[in-house]
């Protein structure tokens, strides 16, 4: 370094001296540590990963299975019930009647508006015993406790309302993804919504002619997930686990979790990522096949889907609760995989001390060696400015305090010379007297071819009669001072002042 302070230079070399070793030591320490510490974590891992998937992955997959399974066993009765009703011979009756009087009116081709202007209690008017005997039927039905029924509509193969418990604002069904399921021979399927506040959900079949083995109108049933969900809340309490179902549009129908109201229709979807428990669930085959287990942030879930209406199911526990048996492997993992960072902040906190300590060190030594260094620097500027009277404290017995011993020595000696000067220039010419300083002047003397001239000024005794003295003073200063420097030039010096004469050899 060519420039800057000499303190900046000692403070650079006594960090890189004192923190270049350490650095240097962290680097190879560190490299080897964090290599171990990432291939024991690493094999922490896979045998956590393993863990999770042969102890608590089994467990939670068969949770999730066992729970769409009680849900698949509830549909099941729904469905049975309802295929029961759809072969019973009034409804297959009170569906065909109600295509004859509809086709007979004209009622087919119109619109739900038009329809809504002729018919009246929202159903296509049959026959009074027919519809008696239907409408009995169905009350019936709907009035037994252990069918959780809210509502039972039945129409004819041309949609239109033929039998119904309670009056419905929708007249014409052809248009409707449940009913033409159900025409068509298939399932239909309403997913969850709220009917005056109640959870429900609706299936669909076709109305069947026993006699002759045809579809002859649909009939749909809104049933209360009250007992589903009673029953989730008792499975969620038996496995201490959370448990929640979506659909398919990733909507949570059921969320054991929240207190106030299990069933949360309506919200926004529950994924964002194909990897997401829910997504996977709704995305899996129905039955044992298609179960799975994947850990998504702080919990382990496991998930399943139900065949009837296409929900996952999701089983849910925190990771610390699941793994209680292998809490301490499992937080000897998170150590190791924490203990990088602890090493780097601990390296980098042994830094920071070490650093300030240096830095510290480092001023106090370079200004013990800088100060006396500055103080002689300005000493020896007053010295340069003429001032010989500089001198230096001495602190010390190093080399500092030495180099203030001859800088002390040198301004005496400097004294010493201009006191001579001063003395041999009050006797002799500066000439002569800057030669027996120089030593250049033998004590025996020399022989030497001179030319000696001696001058007054003439009258000089008669002119300072008129003058004062401070005049007559006045007029020698200036007169002796213009032949000196008139006789400079020449090599001569003046020997001697005798008043108003002078005698000068050259």
């Amino acid at each position: 370094m060519k420039s800057g302070s000499l303190r900046a230079k000692i403070a650079f070399l006594f960090l890189i001296l004192s923190l270049g070793p350490l650095v240097l030591v962290a680097l190879l320490g560190g490299f080897v540590i964090v290599g171990q510490l990432n291939s024991f974590s690493d094999r922490l891992e896979k045998t956590d990963l393993a863990l999770h998937t042969d102890v608590v992955g089994r467990n939670l997959r068969s949770d999730a299975f066992d729970t769409a399974t009680e849900i698949e066993n509830i549909f099941s009765r729904w469905k049975s019930d309802l295929r029961n009703w759809s072969e019973e011979d009034v409804l297959a009756q009170a569906a065909q009647a109600e295509d004859r009087i509809a086709a007979k009116k004209g009622w087919n081709s119109l619109s739900e508006s038009q329809l809504k202007s002729r018919v009246k209690h929202f159903t296509v008017p049959l026959p009074a015993h027919l519809s008696e005997q239907a409408s009995s039927y169905v009350f019936r039905q709907a009035e037994r406790p252990d069918a959780s029924v809210v509502e039972i509509l039945v129409t004819g193969l041309n949609g239109l309302n033929a039998v119904l418990t309670r009056p419905v604002p929708v007249i014409d069904h052809r248009t409707e993804a449940w009913w033409q399921s159900a025409s068509s021979l298939k399932e239909g399927f309403q997913d969850v919504f709220r009917d005056n506040g109640i959870p429900v959900v609706g299936l669909a079949l076709p109305v069947i002619n026993t006699t002759s083995g045809e579809a002859v109108g649909v009939i749909r049933a809104f049933f209360s997930l009250e007992t589903l969900t009673r029953a989730l809340e008792q499975k969620a309490s038996v496995l201490n686990a959370a448990i929640r179902v979506v659909n398919s549009s990733g909507q949570v129908l059921f969320d054991s979790s929240v207190q106030t109201d299990n069933v949360l229709l309506g919200a926004e979807s529950t994924w964002s990522e194909p990897h997401d428990a829910g997504f996977q669930a709704v995305h899996a085959e129905p039955g044992l096949a298609g179960t799975g287990f994947v850990k998504q942030g702080d919990f382990l879930v496991g998930y399943a889907r139900t065949d009837s209406a296409d929900w996952g199911i999701l089983v849910s526990q925190p990771e610390r609760q699941a793994m209680q048996v292998l809490s301490g492997l499992m937080k000897t993992a998170q150590d190791f995989r924490s203990l990088p960072w602890y090493l780097a902040l601990l390296t980098g906190l042994v830094f920071i001390v070490v650093g300030v300590f240096a830095v510290l060190a480092t001023l106090l030594i370079s200004q013990s060696i800088t100060r006396p260094l500055i103080e002689l620097s300005r000493e020896a500027q007053r010295v340069q400015a003429g001032d010989l009277s500089a001198r230096v404290m001495i602190s010390s017995n190093d080399e500092v305090g030495l180099l203030g011993q001859a800088f002390n020595t040198m301004t005496a000696g400097l004294r010493e010379r201009e006191r001579e000067r001063d003395v041999f220039g009050r006797v002799v010419s500066p000439a002569v007297r800057e030669k027996l300083l120089a030593g250049q002047l033998a004590l025996g003397g020399e022989t030497r071819r001179v030319t000696v001239l001696f001058s007054d000024i003439r009258g000089f005794s008669t002119m300072v009669e008129t003058m004062t003295p401070q005049q007559a003073v006045g007029f020698l200063n200036e007169y002796l001072s213009l032949m000196a420097e008139a006789v400079q030039p020449w090599g001569g010096f003046i020997n001697n002042f005798i008043g108003d004469a002078i005698v000068v050899i050259f």
